[in-house]
């Protein structure tokens, strides 16, 4: 019923918003939460009344999940906002800790600490990178790369000006990391959930069951062959469930990290989830060298020492060595698989029109793009099959409780009948 309500109040609300054309007011804004409301009520009502004991353990789960997730997605916008505002008075000549001082006077709770943090260690002598560092404001790698090439070569207003669109959520690759982590989440869900299903029909229906069958002599030979699957069927499912959900669970752990900022990418065999994550912030990175006339010798030197990954490190050593040698940079790129021969082909041909920083950021937008668009359909595919095997075990289950039931009903109402 407060589904229902909500539903019925949230159709009102929409209804009413698009008779009018005037500001949402308090009223509206109250009646349409409170129609979300009723139904996050009512549906985790209906939640607890089926699944009982499972939806108290599953709902904290959740809660804490996406509670987790939107205070750091909100602590990340609250460290770019900050870098934002830094780099913008780098801009117009304002002092870094003048910038963060008047941000921290008009910040709240824990980014004031932070912004008071950051302020105090630069007042201290400190670079800003390390800076950030010590007060934990988090930074995008781009956005901590042309930090250190501006301190290091010298250029600070230069880089400052082309690395500002960095501070922008668009370069963290998001959307990759949150299709896979949706689907870690359900298979975790489902997966409890039918572990606890499973186990308590082999606990305490199939037991009670047996000794009813037993009291009336009927034995399991007089069921049909879906029976006997679902007796050893359960075991098997359940087997299977004790082995995939360790590893989903392990793979959300890994990924939740990488967003984070704990861990710069996945494990080689896995680095498929997140895709050119990596690659291509390094492209962008290399598109702001380019676009502010930085010698590339000097930056590869700071990116091969100064980058999170160490994977992008290694890769710029290697550029960074077959460059001294006086070969072709764009070629090491591609051979060390950061360019495709399509895209080496683009950035060379771009760079003879000059128009070489243009190139390697789209080449950087067009690399998580393809992937983004490569990895969805698959998680979409993949999601549904998995729900389907789980609702299966499920049916064969309850056909395994119910067919014993129905045939000692059977029995009992022949039984009766020729007794009559």
């Amino acid at each position: 019923m407060a589904v229902l309500l909500g539903m019925v109040l949230l159709v009102l609300a929409t209804q009413w918003d698009s008779t009018t054309h005037e500001q949402p007011t308090m009223m509206r804004r109250s009646l349409r939460l409170l129609a979300w409301l009723f139904i996050c009520i009512g549906g985790m009502g209906w939640w607890v009344g089926v699944s009982g004991f499972v939806a108290i353990i599953l709902i904290p789960f959740v809660c804490l999940v996406l509670f987790g997730f939107g205070i750091q997605r909100y602590r990340v916008m609250e460290n770019r906002g900050l870098m934002s505002v830094v780099l913008a008075g780098l801009e117009k000549g304002i002092p870094p800790i003048a910038s963060v001082v008047a941000y921290r006077q008009e910040a709240t709770g824990l980014q004031e600490r932070r912004a008071g943090q950051l302020a105090k260690s630069m007042g201290a002598g400190m670079p800003m990178v390390d800076a950030a560092r010590k007060s934990k404001v988090f930074l995008p790698a781009e956005t901590l790369m042309t930090l250190e090439l501006g301190s290091a070569l010298g250029s600070v207003p230069e880089v400052n000006r082309h690395s500002k669109r960095f501070t922008g959520d668009d370069t963290v690759n998001y959307g990759n990391l949150d299709i896979f982590l949706g689907g870690l989440i359900t298979v975790v869900m489902v997966g409890f959930f039918q572990v606890a299903l499973l186990t308590f029909m082999e606990a305490k229906i199939k037991p009670v069951l047996a000794m009813i069958l037993n009291d009336f002599d009927i034995g399991s030979s007089t069921f049909p062959a879906i029976w006997g699957w679902s007796e050893w069927s359960t075991d098997v499912i359940l087997w299977c469930l004790y082995f995939v959900i360790p590893i989903a669970f392990l793979l959300f752990l890994m990924v939740v990290m990488v967003q984070f900022g704990w861990f710069s990418e996945l494990p080689w065999g896995l680095r498929w989830v997140h895709g050119p994550l990596n690659e291509c912030r390094l492209l962008n990175v290399l598109s702001v060298v380019v676009a502010a006339d930085l010698p590339l010798q000097s930056a590869l030197e700071v990116i091969k020492t100064k980058f999170p990954a160490d994977r992008v490190r290694r890769i710029a050593r290697h550029v960074h060595a077959q460059q001294r040698a006086g070969g072709n940079w764009i070629e090491a790129l591609r051979m060390e698989g950061v360019l495709n021969r399509g895209e080496a082909a683009l950035v060379t041909s771009a760079q003879e029109a000059g128009n070489l920083a243009w190139a390697l950021k789209e080449v950087s937008v067009g690399k998580r793009r393809r992937h983004l668009l490569r990895m969805a359909p698959a998680i979409k595919i993949l999601l549904p099959i998995l729900v389907l095997l789980a609702a299966t075990s499920v049916l064969f289950g309850a056909i395994g409780i119910f067919l014993p039931i129905i045939n000692l009903v059977t029995n009992l109402s022949l039984s009766t009948a020729g007794w009559n």
